[in-house]
């Protein structure tokens, strides 16, 4: 719908698709100082314009990043474009008499136990990650009313870590949720000192989160430390219509809670990644035979190529004979592994040196598959840790799979990755 208002806006990286999006939750997480306060205003203007008259919500971490962010923000955009705009700081209201427009500004202070008054049409939250669970869904709960064309609540935010946000709604991607992922370096209205100074006072962890907009593991060093969910998750439709003959590999790990696996796509040369991950398998308190069988149905008639633990030649996680050999007595007959792994080091080298040069991609529907590349960490030792059972199974199996076909090799104290696959 056009405005009824002509702004001048010139949205770069994330606030494009941010500006044009109508899912019900629309957000931008992204590095400091890449626009993302600009990008809320603009689209909560543009949210005024499509339901003029109706009233809005929006609610910051507390008010005085409200005074300080937002509303010098909303100021400075309504006066470069001739727009009416007036604050209240007595009952914290906004108007906008343009769009008939009220706005009512919430805090998250109480973690939104004082979100309450008149249902909205829309809503806008500055610093997501800085709110509550509780105030996000108390500021949701507003979204109701029934004359609205538009029922929409913008978010934005700076990562930090994995939080209740992430949890909800980048780890797990949902039908009406659009989370669009944004670096300091996309705006190029900024200072170069500001980055540069950014940059020199930032260790690498910090330099992820602050400026390329990532969520990290401040804990420790990233097991998948190559791994960026901006360039390595993604919905590849141009397979779609070879994928019932690509070769799929598998990469397993045995474990009765949960088994799990990683399937992936063999892309030809020059099609795309050499790897693509389109499904990741958890099964609770299960066995090798019903893991078996859950592959069979995913695999279908795709010649297949399964990549164990090595352990598994050994003994079994359900019966008297080896998880390995249960694969081969369900039909899975290429069953490819090392007898035992030398350097774990080297298999994450071999993982990560692929994704550097993004020659292994993940479908959003990975879910536990990307959360181990996002949360597994190493000790000091250089081993994974292993201290929460709900992890690190899924890295397991991909780093196991790539040493085989993919290794780093020692030659002349220098490292050099080869290719084992024909």
């Amino acid at each position: 719908m056009p405005l009824i208002h002509e702004i001048l806006y010139s949205p770069h990286g994330a606030q494009k698709p941010f500006h044009k999006s109508t899912k019900f939750i629309n957000a931008i997480i992204g590095g400091l100082g890449m626009g993302k306060t600009h990008a809320l205003v603009m689209r909560h203007l543009k949210n005024a314009a499509i339901n003029k008259g109706l009233p809005a919500g929006l609610m910051c971490p507390d008010l005085k990043m409200f005074k300080r962010d937002v509303m010098p923000t909303f100021m400075e955009i309504c006066d470069q474009n001739n727009i009416p705009f007036k604050t209240n700081l007595q009952d914290y209201t906004i108007r906008l008499p343009t769009f008939g427009s009220t706005t009512y500004v919430f805090h998250d202070q109480d973690k939104g136990k004082s979100i309450r008054g008149p249902n909205l049409a829309f809503g806008s939250v500055n610093e997501v990650t800085l709110c509550s669970q509780e105030g996000f869904d108390a500021f949701l709960g507003r979204m109701r009313l029934g004359a609205a064309k538009l029922i929409q609540v913008c978010a934005v935010g700076t990562p930090e870590s994995f939080d209740w946000f992430h949890e909800r709604y980048v780890s797990k991607p949902k039908d009406d949720v659009s989370v669009f992922h944004g670096s300091t370096y996309e705006n190029k209205h900024l200072n170069p000192n500001y980055v540069k100074n950014l940059e020199n006072s930032y260790d690498e962890l910090m330099i992820k989160q602050f400026l390329h907009g990532q969520a990290v593991n401040l804990n420790g060093k990233a097991a998948a430390w190559a791994f960026d969910r901006s360039r390595h998750v993604v919905a590849l439709d141009s397979i779609e219509m070879f994928k019932n003959t690509l070769p799929i590999w598998v990469a397993l790990d045995f474990n009765v809670n949960p088994m799990s696996a990683t399937l992936f796509y063999r892309l030809p040369d020059g099609m795309g990644p050499k790897l693509y991950a389109f499904k990741s398998i958890k099964l609770r308190d299960s066995n090798t035979f019903e893991l078996a069988n859950v592959l069979k149905q995913e695999i279908g008639d795709n010649p297949c190529v399964v990549y164990p633990d090595p352990a598994g030649a050994h003994r079994s996680t359900s019966s008297q004979i080896s998880d390995i050999q249960i694969l081969r007595d369900n039909g899975f007959n290429d069953v490819r592994y090392k007898k035992s792994i030398r350097s774990v080091r080297d298999c994450l080298n071999a993982m990560n040196a692929m994704m550097g040069r993004n020659e292994i991609l993940f479908h959003p529907d990975c879910v536990d598959a990307i959360k181990d590349l996002e949360r597994c960490v190493l000790k000091d030792s250089g081993e994974i840790d292993k201290s929460k059972p709900e992890l690190t199974h899924w890295l397991d199996g991909i780093k196991n799979m790539v040493d085989y076909e993919f290794p780093i090799v020692r030659v002349d104290s220098r490292s050099v990755r080869i290719s084992s696959y024909a």
